[in-house]
């Protein structure tokens, strides 16, 4: 689907029923039409009215913990980081005093 991240798995047709209720439709892509238009299907069980072909973001899986603490888009992410580099070369400094002490 050009420049679409999901693919034929980010598209839904949506409804628009005549009491202004929306409704996403269980969508599958069908293949390609005789002119080489791609096609989509869904049913309506609420009938007719206004149809709309939707393209969404494709489906992201849960971040773990890491993406989550790590995450340089804000400024959380890099404090974190940094805090934790400071407490490996703490606890390394701690470490290896004691491992001195104990020669």
């Amino acid at each position: 689907m050009g420049g679409c991240p999901g693919g034929t798995d980010s598209i839904v047709i949506g409804r628009i029923g005549e009491d202004q209720t929306c409704t996403i439709l269980k969508t599958s892509y069908a293949g390609f039409d005789r002119n080489g238009n791609r096609e989509f299907i869904a049913e309506s069980p609420e009938g007719l009215s206004e149809f709309g072909l939707i393209a969404t973001t494709a489906p992201h899986s849960k971040p773990g913990i890491i993406q989550n603490v790590f995450d340089i888009n804000g400024w959380f992410g890099p404090a974190i980081l940094v805090i934790f580099v400071i407490g490996l070369i703490l606890g390394y400094g701690i470490w290896r005093a004691r491992r001195k002490n104990k020669n």
